[in-house]
C-alpha cells in the first residue's frame, strides 16, 4: 500500500486519537448550535440515525467495482466555479440511479446548472444539504422535485446565468428522487466509519464534505496512483495556514488494511477533472480532512455531514441508447453482419430496431446483414425505439473497398 509522508502519519494518528475524546464534547455542542441555525424547520433530518450492524462488513467495497460492472459516471470538471456541492449531489443521484435500475451503462448526465441556476435555496443556506431542496424546491414557481438532464440545461462554469436559460420543455424531463438523509457523525472514530460503510453499501455513493487544504488540493496534481492515499493528518490546516475551503465529495467505497495507521482509506470521487488524481478519483485514509470524525476546529459553515439520496426506478422511463458498433469493413458483395445487441435500455424495453444503410437501403432487427454492390465508406444510422416511445439514434460507418482478385487465380 502506497502512502505519503509515512512518519508524519504515524504521529498525526496517534495525535488523533489523543485529543477525540477531549474535543467530543465542545464539537457535539458546537453542532447542535449549528444545526439549530441552519436547520430550524428540519431538524431532525441530521440527527444521527445508528442502523444495526446486523452483518459483517467486507474489507472492501466499491460501486466502481460489484462483480466487474461499474455503477460510477464519468468524472466531470467544476473549473474556477464554486459549484462542488452540485456536482457533488448529482454524482450522488447518478449513481443512485444506475444501481436501482440495475444498468451500469446508462451513465446518466444531469445538469449541475439547474441546481445553480434554479434552486438558490440551496445556496442562500450555505450549500448544506441540497438533497432536501432538489426534493423540497421550486424553479421559477414551478413546485418540483428532481433534477433534469445535461441537455435540458448544459453546464456554463458561472453561478450568475439565468434559470430560464434552461430548455423550454426541461418539466417533462424531471427525474425525481425518492428520499434522502443526511447524517452527522457522533461515535467514535470506528463506528462512525462502520456507519458509513453500511450507508455505502445500502443506499449507493453518499456525499461527504470534508475541510481540505491546499497540501490537498495539491496533492492530486501529481500523485496518480491508484493505491495511493491521502493519509490523515488532523494538523493539516494549522501547518498549511487557512483552508483552501469546505468542499463536497462523493465516497463510492472504502479499503481496509492494517498496515495504514488509520484502517484504510475511502475510495472517492472528485469534481476536477480526470486529470486530477487518478482519472478524477482519489484515495483518503479514514479519518482525513474530516470524513467520520471532526478533528479540525469547526466553525459556522463546517459540519461534515454525510448525505445519502435514493431513487425509485418507476419514476422515470428513461430513453434507450443506441449502439451500432461498428466501424465496420468488407469487400464489394460481402455479408456485412451489423449488431446493436449493445444497445441500451434501462427497462429493458427496445422493441424496434431500424438500421439506414448509407447505400438507400433499409433493414430492421437487432442483428441485420447488407451486401453493398459499391466500393467507398458509407455512414450507417441506426434508431432504437422503446414501448414508451422514445428514441435514440447513433451513426457509424462501414468501409467497402474493391475485391481485387490475383490474375490466374
Amino acid at each position: 500500500m502506497t502512502a505519503i509522508f509515512p512518519s508524519v502519519q504515524s504521529i498525526a494518528q496517534t495525535h488523533n486519537e489523543k485529543i477525540y475524546n477531549k474535543q467530543k464534547i465542545q464539537n457535539n455542542k458546537l453542532f447542535q448550535n449549528n444545526i439549530f441555525h441552519l436547520l430550524k424547520e428540519q431538524i431532525d433530518i441530521l440527527k444521527p440515525k445508528h442502523e444495526p450492524m446486523n452483518s459483517a462488513l467486507p474489507d472492501s467495497f466499491s460501486w466502481k467495482n460489484i462483480e466487474g460492472k461499474d455503477f460510477s459516471t464519468p468524472v466531470k470538471s467544476q473549473g474556477q466555479v464554486p459549484s462542488c456541492w452540485a456536482f457533488g449531489a448529482i454524482a450522488a443521484i447518478e449513481s443512485s440511479i444506475e444501481i436501482r435500475e440495475n444498468c451500469p451503462d446508462l451513465n446518466p448526465d444531469l445538469s449541475e446548472q439547474f441546481l445553480l441556476s434554479c434552486i438558490p435555496r440551496i445556496r442562500e443556506e450555505n450549500n448544506v444539504r441540497p438533497f432536501y431542496w432538489i426534493m423540497n424546491s421550486s424553479a421559477e414557481g414551478y413546485d418540483c422535485n428532481g433534477v433534469i438532464p445535461e441537455f435540458c440545461f448544459p453546464y456554463e462554469y458561472s453561478l450568475d446565468v439565468s434559470c430560464s436559460k434552461k430548455s423550454s420543455d426541461w418539466k417533462a424531463h424531471i427525474i425525481p428522487i425518492l428520499n434522502f438523509s443526511y447524517w452527522i457523525p457522533d461515535g467514535s472514530p470506528k463506528e462512525n466509519d462502520d456507519i458509513i460503510k453500511r450507508k455505502i453499501m445500502e443506499t449507493g455513493p453518499v456525499t461527504a464534505k470534508i475541510d481540505v487544504s491546499f497540501l490537498a488540493d495539491t496533492w492530486g496534481d501529481f500523485c496518480h496512483n491508484s493505491k495511493a492515499y491521502f493519509p490523515n493528518i488532523p494538523s493539516i490546516p494549522r501547518l498549511m495556514g487557512k483552508r483552501t475551503g469546505l468542499h463536497l465529495i462523493t465516497l463510492l467505497g472504502w479499503h481496509d488494511n492494517p498496515l495504514i495507521a488509520s484502517g484504510g482509506y475511502w475510495i472517492c470521487k472528485n469534481s476536477w477533472g480526470t486529470d486530477w488524481g487518478y482519472g478524477g478519483y482519489f484515495n483518503l485514509a479514514y479519518g482525513a480532512l474530516g470524513v467520520g470524525r471532526v478533528i479540525f476546529p469547526i466553525d459556522d459553515e463546517y459540519i461534515p455531514y454525510i448525505g445519502t439520496v435514493d431513487y425509485d426506478p418507476d419514476s422515470y422511463d428513461w430513453p434507450p441508447i443506441a449502439e451500432p458498433g461498428g466501424p465496420y469493413n468488407g469487400t464489394i458483395k460481402d455479408e456485412i453482419i451489423f449488431d446493436a445487441s449493445n444497445s441500451i435500455d434501462a427497462e429493458k424495453e427496445i422493441i424496434s430496431y431500424k438500421w439506414d444503410l448509407g447505400d438507400g437501403s433499409t433493414e430492421s432487427g437487432m442483428k441485420c446483414t447488407h451486401q453493398y454492390m459499391d466500393d467507398g465508406e458509407f455512414e450507417v444510422m441506426l434508431t432504437v425505439i422503446d414501448r414508451g416511445g422514445n428514441q435514440d439514434s447513433a451513426m457509424t460507418t462501414v468501409l467497402i473497398e474493391k475485391n481485387f482478385r490475383t490474375p490466374g487465380l
